[in-house]
């Protein structure tokens, strides 16, 4: 299953074409993209950006599953990058489970 795992996740990125010349990668530590409802060391994302979209890499780091809340700073639609599935704020705030020493793929449309 990890190479199935990483060939999908190979797939994500050349779709959201992340070497493209416009595409920068913003590490955990600097993202102001995604705030948490609750701050916590060991949930932490990254991100590829191009113009109008957003890829998220949404980590776990801890020993236990979490139900991680968060709101972002662009407008636009939430898909999980894996499923395509659309994933629908309340009040604002997004609110996912993330497994224990997994991550998230999450793709931010805003055009």
């Amino acid at each position: 299953t990890h190479s199935k795992t990483h060939a999908l996740f190979q797939k994500i990125e050349q779709n959201f074409k992340n070497n493209a010349p416009d595409c920068k990668f913003v590490m955990w530590r600097y993202n102001t993209l995604m705030k948490f409802e609750k701050p916590d060391n060991l949930i932490r994302c990254s991100y590829f950006e191009r113009p109008g979209k957003y890829l998220f890499y949404l980590a776990n780091h801890s020993k236990t599953d979490r139900k991680v809340t968060f709101t972002l700073g662009k407008q636009g639609v939430l898909t999980d990058a894996e499923t395509g599935k659309v994933i629908e704020p309340v009040n604002g705030k997004y609110t996912l489970d993330v497994k224990s020493h997994d991550l998230r793929v999450l793709l931010l449309k805003t055009k």
